[in-house]
């Protein structure tokens, strides 16, 4: 991953990070899925070497596609003041940040892309739509998008309730840029890592979904550490019936051990934590 105080994103370098993300996404992971189903026809995945590479490969595409995402972080800022929104865009752009910017919560509810991770800098007090307002608007939506708060020397109580309300931070005014960074920084990292394990679950969830019932409910005993012969006699099927469920499954999921299936259930069971990292630079 690139070094968070050495890397600036030109607008040049965000062009090429933005090219090699959409065709690692749409074309080299096609090609590595591709590679991963032949490499599964040919039988024993358990000393199949193309699998493996192909598996390999498929990781190596993955942690390039996260850090890429990272590097692309995103902010919104929403503020009335325009003063205040070109200010708090060059401190963050200034440290590699995409940054857009909105001069009302209507608006930013009408044109941003919720779907996009990153997190929100948002002034508590606003014409229209307060901060506040627009933070139990986003919960009743079921955003997961963190809210950074901007208070005042008069606001600590609305800071106060913004975070009892779920809020992930606040900076007080006169805003120190430094201060304003690295609680976006750790933002945005958090909310990526978020809608990766979100997006990993989802997709683990698609494919259990694909499993027969009977087939769901032996990849759970597999995973719990049931042999095949108490599985067999618990279910009333024969052991030889157990052992086929058993590779049907393995090969829908992809899985080739016990040990493989538990954590793949693991994963598909956790609920992903959604506990902001707040930023240890209060007084």
């Amino acid at each position: 991953m690139a070094d968070e105080k050495e890397f600036v994103l030109t607008r040049e370098g965000k062009l090429e990070l933005e090219n090699e993300l959409d065709t690692l996404k749409n074309v080299t992971r096609k090609e590595v899925s591709e590679k991963i189903k032949e490499a599964r026809s040919f039988g024993d995945l358990s000393e199949n070497a193309e699998y493996d590479e192909a598996k390999n490969e498929q990781a190596e595409v993955e942690a390039r596609i996260n850090e890429i995402e990272y590097m692309l972080k995103y902010a919104r800022v929403i503020d009335d003041e325009e003063g205040v929104r070109t200010a708090l865009s060059f401190m963050l752009t200034s440290e590699g940040f995409r940054v857009k910017t909105y001069e009302s919560a209507q608006t930013f509810l009408v044109d941003d892309t919720p779907s996009e991770p990153g997190c929100i800098i948002a002034d508590v007090r606003m014409p229209g739509m307060s901060g506040l307002e627009l933070q139990l608007e986003l919960k009743n939506r079921g955003s997961t998008i963190p809210i950074l708060f901007l208070t005042g020397h008069g606001d600590m109580a609305a800071a106060v309730m913004a975070l009892k309300r779920g809020a992930a931070d606040f900076v007080a005014k006169p805003i120190e840029p430094e201060v304003l960074q690295s609680s976006v920084r750790n933002l945005v990292h958090w909310h990526c890592s978020l809608c990766r394990e979100l997006n990993m679950r989802r997709k683990a969830r698609e494919r259990f979904n694909t499993l027969t019932p009977k087939e769901q409910e032996i990849c759970r005993r597999i995973a719990a550490g049931a042999l095949n012969k108490q599985t067999a006699i618990d279910l009333n099927i024969s052991e030889q019936t157990v052992k086929t469920h058993r590779a049907n499954l393995s090969k829908k999921l992809g899985l080739r051990s016990a040990i493989e299936i538990a954590e793949f259930l693991k994963m598909l069971d956790n609920i992903p934590n959604v506990i902001f990292p707040i930023t240890a630079h209060r007084d």
